[in-house]
This record gives structure tokens, sequence and C-alpha cells, in this order.
């Protein structure tokens, strides 16, 4: 065989022939963010990043952070920590670290609570009480989702179950629709003089891996960048030489020219003189 032919052979290799277990000793060694960007690939990089993923969660203590609030007055943060994979549908199931009882109120003059911020929590960087100016932006950090969640607070010593979704970029899609999943129970007040008051405790938040994709705000930005970028650069001029003719200049001489400006004509007066007879 000649080396011609044995280079064009191993030009055409790829990871995608390398056998299950090759590639599992391969994603062993990536990072988290790694992981995000190969489960994007294909379905089969998506099954065996999952594995790894979830080792990841333990490895290096990430959780999430979900914060709630109501009208922007009563703030909680409950950190949620990775429990384990859905065998039904392979989804990623969080829990609270420790069980935490949230008070909100149920009236007809006041909105429902919200979930309305979930962090990726990297090493217990963030804490509970962590602000909105604190965050990092990236496509992997900040807030995971675009809009809050309206968490119903009615009914009380019941258990609820909020799906909703989020728009990611991936699989091929600019707008990559991905569910999520957030249970929590609702009790009322022991007090019977404050019977509007609500006590919700969060029980489960489950999600798939796609959920971790870039969102499509620092997906923009990135686009953005770039085209502010060839937008600043200058455009080029090329010369080109023109053989065996005259210089442009001395191919035209100058000429004087005669303008001659036509003035409107005056409009005649239809006014009668004063004293004249036609």
């Amino acid at each position: 065989m000649s080396y011609h032919k044995d280079k064009s052979v191993s030009s055409n290799i790829s990871l995608l022939t390398f056998p299950n277990e090759i590639l599992r000793m391969i994603f062993e060694e990536f990072d988290f963010q790694s992981l995000i960007s190969l489960s994007n690939v294909c379905n089969l990089f998506q099954e065996i990043a999952k594995i790894y993923l979830a080792k990841t969660f333990k490895k290096n203590n990430i959780s999430l952070l979900l914060g709630f609030e109501q009208e922007h007055k009563r703030h909680f943060n409950v950190d949620f920590e990775f429990y384990g994979i859905n065998k039904k549908n392979g989804n990623f199931i969080f829990k609270p670290k420790t069980e935490t009882l949230l008070k909100f109120s149920n009236s007809p003059i006041s909105y429902n609570p919200s979930l309305w911020r979930i962090i990726l929590n990297v090493d217990g960087e963030y804490q509970p009480d962590i602000r909105s100016s604190s965050l990092k932006a990236g496509p992997f950090r900040g807030k995971l989702l675009q809009e809050p969640c309206r968490l119903s607070v009615k009914n009380s010593n019941s258990m609820c179950q909020k799906t909703k979704e989020v728009y990611r970029v991936g699989n091929g899609s600019c707008h990559l629709r991905v569910p999520y999943w957030f249970s929590y129970s609702v009790t009322e007040s022991t007090q019977r003089m404050r019977t509007s008051e609500r006590w919700i405790t969060p029980q489960s938040f489950e999600c798939s891996s796609s959920f971790f994709y870039p969102n499509e705000s620092a997906a923009h930005r990135v686009m953005r960048s770039i085209f502010r970028h060839n937008s600043n650069k200058k455009p080029s001029t090329k010369i080109i030489p023109i053989k065996g003719k005259e210089p442009l200049a001395q191919l035209s001489e100058p000429r004087e020219v005669l303008i001659i400006q036509n003035e409107p004509p005056k409009k005649k007066s239809t006014r009668w003189v004063c004293g004249a007879r036609s």
C-alpha cells in the first residue's frame, strides 16, 4: 500500500468510527462544558456524554441554585444537588440538599410566587444570598431561564408539578424547545388568623442534558460580536493597472461648458387696473 493511500485513509477517520469502549475512555477526561458541547454533535455522543455528565455533577460538586420570589419582596434561594437519572426518559433529577420551607401568600391582589432564576453552581461558587450583579456571563453560566415560572399556591395540602420550556441553541436548531419539570408541595399555615399564608416545599427539579446548552441570548451575543468585528474592518482597495493604454487622466481633456439657465416665465397679472377699460 502506497504512502498516499495510507494518508487518504487516515484522514477519513473520526471519533464516530471508534468503539464505544474507547469513546468512554476519551469522554471520561473531558470537563463539563466539553461534555455539553459533545452531546450536541449526535445521538451517540449525547448518550455517552450523559453518563459522564452524571459523574461530573458529583465529582465536581456541581449543583443548581434555584431562586424564588413574589412581587420582588420575598426572595429565597434553594440549592439542588444531583440525585440521579430517570430510567424512563434519561433526564437528570435534582433534589434540595436540605428540606426548606418557603413562605408565600395567596391573595387575589398579589401575583403568585415564581421560580425566576436557575444558576449553575460549580463547587459552591455561589451562595444562597447571591445577587444578580455577581453572576458571570458566558454561554454556560448566568441565568438558565429566559422567563419566570409562576407557581400556583391556591390549593393547600397538595402536590404540584409545573412543566415549562426554555429555548436553547443546539441539535441543528437556533430555537430548540427544551422542557423542564419542577415539583413542590403546598401547605397552609397552622395559625387560623393567617388563612392566606402558604408554605412551599421544593421537592425535585428534572431536565434533560439539552437544558444546559447555550441559550439564545448568549449565542446572539457571540454572533453580534462577530458582525461588529467584521463591520469595523476597512474596505480594501485593489488597483488594477491597464496595460497598453494611456492613463485615465489623459483620456479626458478639460472642456469649457456653457450653462444656460432659463428663467421661469413671468406670470401675467389678471387684475383690472384702476381707470383702464378694454
